[in-house]
């Protein structure tokens, strides 16, 4: 279970490109047989590409219910940008983890448009013809 996978629903697309704040929260029910780690990250499924410093550690070995938030700023380049949580369990054994997301805690992500990546400016007209002597 060495694999990340995206919990339904932990998803959103950027209205255009800027600087962002993405937020993550993740609630993980764990049982007494599990052992391992849990890790989470946020992941841009239109590069293919993980968010750089968004990984953050949701659990070892606890046999308990768990919720951890996470917040980072990042450059999102493109307008659409699809922003998706990620979850891995690490060298695991025993029963595996669940992403929980009901009326005891919601695993969430969220954004907020810290500032807008300017347009390039319009390409110069060609010039035009010498003037006369």
């Amino acid at each position: 279970l060495d694999t990340w996978y995206a919990p339904s629903g932990a998803n959103f697309s950027v209205p255009k490109a800027g600087k962002y704040l993405l937020s993550y929260t993740v609630r993980v029910s764990t049982s007494s047989t599990t052992t391992g780690y849990i890790v989470a990250r946020l992941y841009n499924s239109t590069t293919s590409t993980a968010i750089s410093n968004s990984e953050c550690l949701i659990d070892y070995g606890d046999e308990n219910q768990q919720s951890t938030s996470f917040t980072i700023t990042a450059e999102l380049a493109t307008a659409s940008d699809n922003i998706r949580l990620e979850v891995r369990w690490r060298s695991g054994t025993g029963t595996a983890p669940t992403v929980a997301s009901d009326g005891n805690g919601r695993t969430q992500v969220s954004h907020v448009l810290l500032e807008v990546t300017p347009s390039p400016p319009p390409p110069l007209p060609p010039p035009g013809p010498p003037a006369p002597p």
